[in-house]
Formats: structure tokens, sequence, C-alpha cells
């Protein structure tokens, strides 16, 4: 499988970084949910489903945070020049792109409900909106579901995810993108 895919498929991007003086890592997934697929109920109530049900067989008992975000283009009033934002997950410069603060994955049924809900009409929702400036949004490209587990060295996720266990310079951190189950 290519480690690219288009924001326009239903896809995971995993990733496995090092926890510092320690024999763990952070397991991130960013699961994307293109545009076409939000403004259809049942497409995302589907979608939202499915990501419930990934993080509840990839992570089992263990505790998972998530954010719900999206990537989507601003549009100059002036120059008409278009911009694809998609925020950061870096807590300090990721507002604009955020629909919900960081919560505590609690099961799969009450996390789909949750993310249908709170992306309902995501464009009135991103804090760039509404902010003095001569970019305006104009359309959304995908909304962006980012959670975080701590895993040891040992878990099976490596395995069953194809994120084997390489250095980068000092630190360990791999990257694996394939389909949502």
């Amino acid at each position: 499988m290519a480690q690219w895919l288009s924001r326009q498929v239903l896809k995971v991007d995993a990733t496995a970084v090092t926890i510092e003086d320690s024999r763990n890592y952070l397991i991130l997934y960013n699961c994307n949910v293109p545009e076409q697929i939000i403004y259809d109920n049942n497409a995302s109530m589907d979608a939202f489903s499915r990501i419930g049900l990934l993080l509840e067989n990839d992570f089992g008992r263990l505790p998972v945070y998530f954010q719900i975000t999206g990537a989507y283009y601003l549009k100059h009033k002036v120059t008409d020049q278009e911009y694809l934002w998609t925020g950061s997950f870096h807590p300090k410069i990721n507002a604009p792109a955020q629909l919900t603060e960081f919560y505590r994955f609690i099961g799969a049924n009450n996390f789909a409900q949750f993310a249908f809900n709170s992306t309902r009409q995501p464009e009135e929702s991103f804090t760039w909106v509404g902010r003095d400036t001569q970019w305006t949004f104009d359309r959304l490209e995908a909304i962006i579901i980012n959670s975080q587990c701590e895993v040891n060295s040992q878990n099976d996720i490596f395995q069953k995810r194809g994120l084997m266990q390489h250095r980068y310079g000092g630190r360990r951190r791999n990257q694996k993108t394939f389909p949502l189950p």
C-alpha cells in the first residue's frame, strides 16, 4: 500500500513516536474524512462508526484521546488567492483548524454520535471564521480525527498496522497510511 493517499480518501495516517526516557510510544492516528462524506449524513455516521471501532479494536482498554479538526480552503478577499489550511496538531498553534478540544474516547457508539454532531456545520465552527483578516472560509477539504494513545514497545499495534520501530536520528518514529477498515 502506498504511503500517501489523497485527502479525498477515507484513510488513516498512523505514526508511532517514542516517548523520551521511556520504552513507550505515542501512537497517533489522523483519520481523514473527505468533504463529500461529511455532507452525506448516512456516509458520515458510517465513517465515524468505523473510526470508533478502529480505536476500540486497535487500543482496547488503553486510554485514547481524540480531537476533531479539519482541512479547509481560505480565499483572499482582494486577490482571490486560495490557501489550504490544515492547521497543526501542536496544541498552541492548532486553534484555527480545530472543531473540538481533546476528549477521552469512551466507546465507539458515543464517539460516532459526538463526532457526527460536532461536524454538522464545520464552516461555522472553525475559529478562523470571524477573525479580522483578508482571508475568508471558502470550502471544506476534509475533517480529521486526531487520536493519541500511549502503548508499550511490545504492543501488537506495531505488527498489526505495520509500524515497525525504526530509529531516525535520536528518536524513533514511523509512519504508515492505510485505508480506514
